[in-house]
């Protein structure tokens, strides 16, 4: 038997992806689970205590892969995309809204599974910490730099790894959990092939047949992680949903996945 679940969350931000998914390895703690982020992003702001274990470690981490390290085999498969974020210095960018909110601006290192890059010509409106501590990170750390533009294309090709990574999952466990990130509709293309979807948002947890999420996608006509969570649900409206409340969940949740995974 070999069950994958894909979660995906409703908000950019504290959906409940990861604590839902720690649920759901407890509860099938007779299994042989495997967890997995194939792309994870974080902040060295918001995340500074991450930030600082990725420099101590010397390479980048997620913070839901050191939360359920025990379900996860090897760190760099099961988090083969890590991408780490910087605010910009809004000073350094003489207050343009469009310098310090782009996307794009604040990628700094990322690393592609054993492999760390840094998009230097970024670094020049980064706060004065974070540069003092990537430059911590540079002196431990074999660290290619690259442009923008070679970033992109990095990533086109880590999105198949990260496929074959995912598959090589599934193929030594009972039941992979697969962790979306932000409010991405999927990580890869190969999380969409599931047993079934789990939509997480504050309050409120819904399960959605796989295929019917994967056939919106496809419709939709664009790469799964270039689309909003929020955009495939208008389209879709989940069929069964449950409350959820803070570190409390519905039996008859648990109920309706076993079902769906027949166990």
């Amino acid at each position: 038997m070999r069950k994958s679940l894909l979660i995906v969350g409703l908000m950019q931000k504290d959906s409940g992806k990861t604590t839902i998914s720690k649920a759901i390895s407890r509860y099938y703690g007779d299994m042989k689970i495997g967890y997995t982020k194939p792309v994870s992003s974080f902040n060295a702001w918001f995340n500074y205590d991450i930030f600082e274990e990725s420099l101590n470690r010397g390479m980048l981490i997620s913070g839901d892969i050191l939360k359920l390290n025990e379900f996860v085999e090897d760190t760099e498969r099961s988090n083969p995309i890590c991408i780490l974020m910087s605010p910009v210095d809004p000073e350094k960018v003489e207050w343009s809204s469009v310098g310090y909110e782009s996307y794009y601006n604040q990628i700094s290192l990322f690393r592609i599974v054993n492999r760390h890059y840094l998009i230097e010509s970024n670094l020049k409106n980064f706060p004065d910490f974070v540069n003092k501590k990537i430059k911590e990170f540079l002196l431990k750390t074999s660290v290619e730099t690259v442009s923008f533009e070679e970033f992109e294309r990095i990533m086109e090709k880590a999105r198949k790894i990260s496929d074959r990574l995912l598959d090589d999952i599934r193929r030594k466990n009972d039941l992979t959990i697969i962790e979306s990130t932000s409010n991405v509709a999927s990580p890869n293309w190969s999380a969409l092939y599931s047993d079934c979807v789990i939509l997480v948002s504050p309050g409120k947890i819904a399960i959605i047949d796989a295929e019917r999420y994967r056939n919106v996608i496809n419709l939709m006509g664009t790469d799964p992680w270039n689309l909003t969570t929020e955009s495939v649900i208008e389209l879709l409206k989940p069929e069964i949903t449950f409350p959820i409340e803070p570190k409390k969940f519905d039996y008859e949740f648990f109920k309706k996945i076993s079902e769906i995974l027949k166990v």
